[in-house]
């Protein structure tokens, strides 16, 4: 195997793609939620389609200030989201044969929506560490921080998971084993004999 075999197989590895367009798109939509015109659309939108527009905006919270706790926190949440979804991707996607295309799309969805509740609840769960907060942490934080994980995912995961479909129809066939390229079971000589 040779290095720049390598190295293009690893820019074709859906499952990093998955998780740099997942938390890409997290982090675009918490920075969106700040913008004034934004905001003012989501309100006018949410009229007609209640719940929708609004809704993982600002999956990593209202970006108002910023002190270490926060810094980690955010840190924490865009690791998890990465790595839990690029390394699910990577799993569901090993051995997809080369027809497989919406078994890799759905694939990877399912893991942009895993990704995002594992995110959601690793913060509310160093938030109910946090020393600043006194008491016990409540059960329902982590329930709420579920289930808006669960309907980000659902919601824009599709688009991590186009990426992910896309990069891994251009990598089937690339590689040594990959099932890209059929070899004739024969091959004619120079002579004109078979064999």
């Amino acid at each position: 195997m040779s290095i720049s075999g390598a190295v293009s197989r690893g820019r074709r590895d859906p499952g990093i793609v998955a998780g740099v367009v997942l938390a890409g798109l997290m982090w675009l939509l918490t920075l969106l939620a700040v913008v004034p015109a934004v905001d003012a659309w989501v309100v006018r939108a949410s009229r007609t389609v209640p719940y929708l527009p609004s809704h993982a905006i600002g999956y990593f919270g209202t970006l108002t200030y910023a002190d270490l706790w926060v810094v980690i926190s955010l840190v924490l949440k865009t690791g998890v989201l990465f790595s839990v979804t690029s390394a699910l991707v990577r799993v569901a996607v090993r051995g997809v044969p080369r027809s497989g295309g919406a078994a890799v799309f759905l694939s990877a969805w399912m893991a942009a929506l895993v990704g995002c509740v594992a995110g959601a609840v690793a913060g509310a769960l160093l938030w109910s560490v946090d020393p600043s907060i006194t008491g016990a942490a409540h059960p329902a934080a982590f329930v709420d921080a579920a289930t808006y994980g669960l309907s980000a995912g659902a919601l824009w995961g599709w688009i991590p998971a186009l990426a992910a479909r896309a990069v891994w129809r251009d990598g089937v066939g690339s590689g040594p084993g990959a099932g890209g390229t059929r070899v004739p079971p024969f091959r004619i000589s120079g002579k004109g004999r078979i064999g």
